[in-house]
């Protein structure tokens, strides 16, 4: 499995690839997609390399 994401920094708008398994969990996130199944997602946080601003991204959970 290939965990690598490009990641944007939405202040300097410098980009660097980093593994979800290097980034902190911040939430769990449960969406109803359908009365019966739920979509569940993980936000996870990490700072810019370059100016140390905070990036968050959610990933879809299959």
């Amino acid at each position: 499995m290939n965990d690598m994401l490009e990641l944007t920094c939405p202040l300097c708008k410098n980009t660097w690839k980093k593994s979800l398994r290097e980034m902190e969990v911040v939430q769990d996130i449960y969406r109803d997609a359908h009365p019966h199944q739920k979509d569940k997602g993980v936000e996870y946080r990490t700072a810019c390399p370059f100016c140390g601003t905070y990036v968050i991204v959610e990933v879809k959970e299959d």
